[in-house]
């Protein structure tokens, strides 16, 4: 839908006090069955992982990383995940992801 994936759309989730731990069992369960931590959206051109580091979300990162995300794919304005995280002072995440 609207060029999201199953995951893309875990991702992205930032509702309640308990979100980051929500989306981090939604992820793991995605990822569980197959589900690739390197789709992008073909308009925007984000990935999972551009969600996660916009929303500072180190876990679920992480996890992400772990199982085969790349973290060096620019968006469609030249930005990589690094680069949100660092607009939004996400240290650990910025850390993660050098």
């Amino acid at each position: 839908m609207f060029g999201y994936t199953p995951l893309s759309f875990a991702c992205m989730q930032n509702q309640g006090h308990n979100s980051k731990e929500f989306r981090f069992r939604c992820i793991k369960a995605l990822v569980k069955y197959k589900a690739s931590p390197n789709s992008f959206n073909n308009r925007t051109l984000w990935s999972p992982i551009h969600w996660l580091a916009y929303y500072g979300d180190l876990k679920s990162l992480k996890f992400l990383i772990e199982n085969g995300a790349v973290t060096v794919i620019p968006d469609f304005e030249g930005n990589l995940p690094m680069d949100l995280a660092a607009k939004f002072n996400y240290v650990e995440v910025v850390k993660e992801l050098i």
